[in-house]
């Protein structure tokens, strides 16, 4: 599979922040941005991380919707969230990085595991996977 062709089923685009308040702000300004649905103490439970299964992570997260587009903005809180999102915005200053896209494969499990194996041939890491 080629990488253009996993693009091609993005939905959602995600940034990691230290002050998810100042985030949402930034996308007001930037992007026009008004309204996001803002949760607390989201648990990641039961996912594998770097290849072991964990239970405890925790975010907070803010997600919009911008036409075909999912806008996500998560600041790490808890557990293994630390570890995966805390290096790109460690520090006092405001940061706001990049984090992922995510692809929707809906039903189609073996275009979903070409994708990954696309992906993981071109040298990206798959750092988290949901539960199956």
């Amino acid at each position: 599979m080629l990488i253009t062709d996993i693009l091609a089923k993005t939905f959602q685009i995600c940034w990691v922040t230290n002050d998810l308040d100042r985030a949402i702000e930034h996308f007001k300004v930037k992007f026009d941005v008004q309204r996001f649905l803002v949760m607390d103490d989201v648990p990641f439970t039961e996912v594998t991380f770097r290849g072991q299964i964990v239970d405890k992570g925790k975010v907070r997260g803010a997600w919009v919707n911008a036409g075909d587009i999912n806008l996500e903005l998560v600041e790490p809180q808890g557990g293994f969230c630390l570890d995966l999102y805390g290096p790109k915005v460690s520090g006092p200053e405001f940061k706001l990085a990049f984090h992922h896209f995510g692809a929707r494969f809906d039903d189609d499990l073996e275009a979903y595991e070409a994708a990954l194996k696309a992906l993981k041939d071109k040298g990206y890491e798959i750092a988290v996977e949901g539960s199956k």
